[in-house]
């Protein structure tokens, strides 16, 4: 769906059908060439964080309803015109999810917009969809990172899955095939029968820039009808913002988890063993303040034989791990002193290995993702 708009005034209004497929990519650049500017489902990525709020509240406004009036008398915030000129901002036109869903609400809000239909083969687009979208839309990969990320990927995932499960009646990929080809044909004869003769279009691809423009009142442009692969695009522009994203998710946890654990275990009791007897110390802030000295005593790091008010979460998480190394050097030297490669380790443990991944992550390019079969997602959850 797009909108030529000046200001708040609408002037346009056209409808490409056939979500991230190459056609509505070809309309959408023809309507850019000819100064239209399409907001489409890849531009809510990029969309200020204040409006997540507001772009949820409309989704939820019209699919989480107990029952839907049969017209659309312009009540709640998804049927008025600030709200869409809010969202859309200075776009001219709407395309692709989220708009798609609202069909019956964007043609109350600007009355006066033209519409453009452009219809493929259903079959040939749902297997485009499935590719791009469908299989990835409900799994656990974005739904981890939603919950990591609940400022910005987190509301953008919902948005989307509310707005997807509305339409198809489910997010798993059986709900997909079995019912996108269905929806897919009854929203292109919705539209139609909302929609003024006078003000549809019914485009087929090919067609080239004659009927396009003498719809709109446009010159016709001196350049070829544009030719692209928008699959290819979808594709790259989701995985660099998934990358982009888990490198900022991969930074927070080495700073922001790293960090405290390292401090609480470099401060936190330790149980010391001599002749028999446990004694219970503190490591000091700053290790090498003991001048060198040591105790000849035999060290064992014991987290479960403490009580419970000395048993730390990075205790519990680190002791399996180290426990071997502290174990065989104060079997070998017969006693433990505190060094500066403790340091070290912990830096290892808690701080490089994170950023490991997360760079292996970075360099994989997404090829590697969860198999298996998938929960249902609810709308109640994203």
């Amino acid at each position: 769906m797009s909108l030529q708009r000046t200001g708040s005034a609408c002037k346009l209004l056209t409808h490409p059908r056939g979500d991230t497929t190459d056609a509505p990519a070809a309309v959408r650049e023809a309507l850019n060439i000819l100064g239209i500017r399409c907001f489409h489902g890849f531009d809510l990525w990029h969309t200020s964080p204040e409006l997540y709020g507001l772009w949820l509240d409309v989704v939820r406004a019209k699919f989480r309803s107990d029952s839907h009036p049969p017209e659309y008398t312009g009540k709640g915030v998804h049927c008025q015109r600030e709200s869409w000129d809010r969202l859309l901002g200075d776009f001219g036109g709407a395309s692709d999810a989220p708009c798609i869903a609202f069909a019956d609400e964007l043609r109350l809000v600007y009355p006066e917009a033209k519409v453009i239909l452009v219809e493929r083969d259903p079959d040939t687009w749902l297997e485009s969809f499935m590719e791009v979208i469908g299989n990835e839309l409900g799994g656990p990969t974005l739904t981890l990172m939603a919950w990591l990320d609940p400022w910005q990927l987190g509301p953008l995932l919902k948005v989307v899955r509310i707005s997807m499960q509305g339409l198809f009646g489910g997010l798993s990929k059986e709900h997909f095939w079995a019912n996108a080809v269905r929806v897919y044909r009854e929203h292109y004869a919705h539209v139609k029968e909302i929609t003024p003769p006078e003000q549809l279009l019914e485009y087929r691809l090919g067609s080239g820039w004659e009927p396009l423009c003498e719809f709109l009142g446009k010159p016709v442009p001196n350049q070829p009808f544009p030719r692209l692969n928008e699959r290819g695009a979808i594709r790259k522009g989701t995985m660099w913002y998934l990358r982009r994203h888990l490198m900022k998710l991969a930074g927070a946890c080495c700073v922001g988890v790293g960090v405290p654990m390292l401090v609480s275990w470099w401060i936190r009791p330790t149980s010391r063993y001599h002749h028999g007897e446990r004694q219970t110390t503190q490591i000091p802030i700053v290790p090498l303040r003991n001048h060198g000295r040591s105790q000849q005593v035999y060290v064992h790091y014991a987290p479960f034989a403490c009580s419970l008010s000395r048993l730390t979460l990075p205790a519990l998480v680190l002791d399996p791990a180290l426990q071997k190394y502290y174990e065989l050097n104060a079997n070998r030297y017969k006693y433990f002193r505190w060094t500066p490669r403790h340091a070290f380790f912990s830096f290892i443990y808690m701080g490089l290995i994170p950023g490991v991944l997360g760079y292996i992550a970075y360099k994989t390019d997404g090829k590697y993702e969860f198999r298996g079969k998938r929960k249902e997602d609810t709308i109640s959850e994203y």
